[in-house]
């Protein structure tokens, strides 16, 4: 078996307790038994003492061991040993990496193969229920544990959870339902809403006493034991209200990239509230494919709204494929939003002129040559049927 050597970097202040007068001449370590002063494994060094020489852990088997690590000065006498413990694993071998066996256990260890077993394969894909049902309500923790086609067991990987009072019977009946925004006035102390189980909620919840910006709502229940239970929550924004005399000034367009506020194109409109543009937008210059349009206004105290957007397409497909197997040549492209059906033409040369295809009106975003022929030129439309 393979085994790894173990490196340490250690500054070690020799004589504590046992003080070693004069320079030191001599280290040297051992593991775990002691085999006596100057049986060690020596390792030469000066004073101050600084150890940067390899510790072999070669001889050592898997698991737990102590090294020692002592000094000697220049009139012979020894130090006492330092130690520390350190764990050496076992080296992982991939022929004996089989997870053969896997169980899980809960708060206290059972001890290795006492687990309750959940059965699986290498890679290991557990979809086995973990019961709880045998724990009483609060903290506990999970551990989980594998072993090997050889019989070794690997270390329990933990996991702390919280298992709730589950509500049994007549004692789950919601009696009580209350809100709160923000900050918790503590159980009971919220804006009650009086329900039943279940619990439809119709009730208005009342946002007038908060100001404008980013708030949180809870809502929270208690059963007829007068248990409450934990709060939801949900964050919002409230919005400032609208002036009375609030009417929209101007809309602006823009396409995929955002410009800034007032950066976009302007569109002609009658100041009012609300309003109604009906225009052609034109877009020249712009690429093939699929792009989004934003539209956004401002109202009379200069506040500008969200922007309402929509995908479109300029009716030519960006992203269009060309594949030639024996002959035979296919196009295939990514399908446009709201497009009906499309046509493939051809042509001889680059520069066109670009002619239909006779069998090239097609419903989807592929399309078939039905015989051979030599490579041309393709492009694809769209065709949009009127609402």
């Amino acid at each position: 078996m393979k085994r790894t050597a173990l490196t340490l970097c250690l500054l070690v202040v020799l004589g504590c307790g046992a003080p070693l007068w004069g320079g030191v001449d001599a280290v040297e370590y051992f593991f775990d038994v002691d085999p006596g002063e100057g049986s060690g494994i020596q390792i030469y060094s000066r004073d101050p003492v600084e150890i940067s020489q390899l510790i072999s852990t070669a001889a050592l088997d898997p698991g737990l061991h102590r090294l020692f690590i002592r000094g000697r000065n220049e009139t012979g006498q020894w130090g006492l040993p330092h130690a520390r413990y350190f764990l050496l694993p076992e080296t992982y071998d991939p022929d004996l990496g089989t997870i053969a066996r896997l169980e899980y256990f809960f708060d206290s260890d059972p001890g290795p193969g006492n687990g309750i077993q959940l059965y699986s394969r290498d890679l290991v894909d557990v979809t086995s229920l973990i019961d709880a049902a045998a724990l009483s309500p609060g903290m506990h923790k999970l551990l989980v544990r594998a072993r090997n086609a050889d019989g070794f067991w690997g270390l329990p990987h933990a996991r702390y959870f919280l298992l709730p009072p589950p509500p049994a019977g007549i004692a789950g009946t919601i009696t009580h339902l209350e809100y709160f925004f923000d900050s918790d006035p503590g159980p009971g102390n919220g804006i009650q809403i009086y329900s039943r189980n279940s619990v439809d909620l119709t009730q208005l919840i009342s946002a007038s006493d908060l100001d404008m910006g980013l708030h949180r709502f809870f809502l929270r229940g208690r059963n007829n034991s007068g248990l409450w239970g934990l709060s939801v929550s949900r964050n919002f924004f409230k919005a400032p209200p609208p002036p009375a005399n609030f009417t929209v000034t101007r809309l602006e367009y823009f396409l995929d990239t955002d410009p800034g506020f007032g950066n976009g194109t302007q569109l002609s409109l009658t100041a009012g509230n609300p309003v109604s543009v009906s225009v052609s937008l034109p877009f020249p210059g712009v690429s093939d494919g699929i792009h989004r349009l934003y539209v956004r206004g401002r109202n009379n105290q200069g506040q500008w709204g969200f922007s309402a957007s929509a995908l479109f397409s300029n009716g030519i497909p960006a992203d269009l494929v060309l594949t030639v197997v024996d002959g035979a040549v296919t196009l295939s492209w990514t399908d446009l939003p709201g497009v009906d059906s499309y046509v493939v033409h051809s042509a001889e040369l680059p520069q066109g002129p670009y002619l239909p295809e006779s069998d090239g009106a097609v419903p989807d975003a592929v399309w078939t040559h039905p015989g051979t022929e030599a490579k041309r030129f393709y492009r694809v439309t769209s065709i949009y049927q009127e609402p």
